[in-house]
């Protein structure tokens, strides 16, 4: 399965494993899953930490990029349609944060 880990998803993963549930903490251990990472997430983590909103062992630009290896994440590319298509929309579902999904994924066909 191919999952697309949203900006919360990625830092608990990283910095505060302890929070996610057990059903996640499996998938993202399953090496059959691939973990898809997005530039706007390390955008979101760039910003955050730069506004001192976002207490991380080290400098997004080193934290990030060094997580990718050891937990089998690849890139995903962001394309500016999913942004228009963002816009003011809402999920139609209420989607629990613990779940680390998100309404980009089920755009690009990424399953949760």
């Amino acid at each position: 399965m191919r999952i697309l880990l949203d900006t919360h998803c990625w830092l608990w993963m990283v910095v505060s494993p302890e929070r996610l549930t057990p059903a996640t903490q499996e998938l993202l251990e399953d090496g059959e899953n691939e973990l898809l990472f997005s530039a706007v997430s390390s955008w979101e983590i760039a910003i955050k930490y730069a506004q001192g909103r976002l207490p991380v062992p080290s400098e997004p630009a080193e934290l990030v990029p060094s997580s990718w290896p050891n937990r089998g994440l690849s890139h995903c590319r962001f394309r500016t349609s999913i942004l228009f298509r963002s816009q003011g929309s809402r999920p139609t579902i209420e989607i629990p944060s613990t779940d680390c999904s998100s309404p980009r994924a089920r755009w690009n066909g990424f399953q949760f």
